[in-house]
């Protein structure tokens, strides 16, 4: 709670805090997880180990490697920033668009009530 706090305090109008955060499952972060695993370090550092042991492929693979990691971490920012807050005072749809784009859409009690939330 401490986190969500600060990461979505920029979307609460004053007095209000956050109940509960809901987030996609975290299995949707496995496939592209995995994907950088494999493609961003198993493989460059693997072709480094078999054969290419020359200072140039290893340099390569570094910045290879610290380009998946921040891919990564954009994955996994992307993932925890989309997100459903419940607060005292209402419903807030957080999407997160890229780095500096991100928007706080405010979901009608009259539509959770009656169940027609559709995007």
């Amino acid at each position: 709670m401490i986190v969500d706090s600060i990461v979505f305090s920029k979307h609460l109008e004053k007095g209000e805090h956050i109940l509960y955060a809901v987030h996609k499952h975290w299995i949707e972060v496995i496939k592209p997880t995995l994907e950088l695993a494999v493609f961003g370090f198993a493989l460059p550092w693997t072709l480094y180990f078999i054969g290419f042991n020359t200072d140039f492929f290893f340099w390569i693979a570094v910045a290879w490697s610290v380009l998946a990691y921040m891919r990564f971490m954009y994955v996994l920012v992307d993932w925890y920033c989309d997100a459903w807050l419940i607060t005292n005072m209402s419903v807030l749809v957080i999407e997160w668009n890229g780095i500096f784009n991100n928007i706080a859409l405010p979901v009608l009690a009259l539509k959770i009530l009656k169940g027609q939330l559709m995007k």
